[in-house]
C-alpha cells in the first residue's frame, strides 16, 4: 500500500481504500485499519449491504445486483473529487 501511495504522489493521484466486507462479517473496518488511515482515507458502504445474500456471488465477491446496489453510494464518494 506505501508503494502505491508513492506512486499516487507522484502523478498527482488521490488515493483512497473502499472497504468491501464480506457477506454476513460483523467486523466494520479492515484489519489494520490505523495503518491504512494513515495512507488514506477509507470509505465504507452501508453494513446492510454485507448482509444481503442475493447479492454475492461468493462470500467475498459481489454479483451484478450487488455492484448495481453498491454502486450509488461508491459514485457520492467519487464525486468529491475533480478529475
Amino acid at each position: 500500500m506505501e508503494y502505491i501511495k508513492k506512486l499516487c504522489d507522484e502523478h498527482d493521484v488521490k488515493l483512497s481504500f473502499f472497504y468491501v466486507n464480506k457477506i454476513g462479517n460483523p467486523v466494520k473496518h479492515p484489519k489494520y485499519v490505523d495503518r491504512i488511515k494513515a495512507i488514506a482515507p477509507i470509505w465504507h458502504a452501508p453494513d446492510s449491504l454485507f448482509h444481503t445474500v442475493e447479492y454475492y456471488v461468493d462470500p467475498a465477491h459481489f454479483n451484478r445486483k450487488g455492484t448495481e446496489a453498491m454502486t450509488p453510494y461508491l459514485l457520492r464518494h467519487l464525486e468529491q473529487y475533480d478529475y
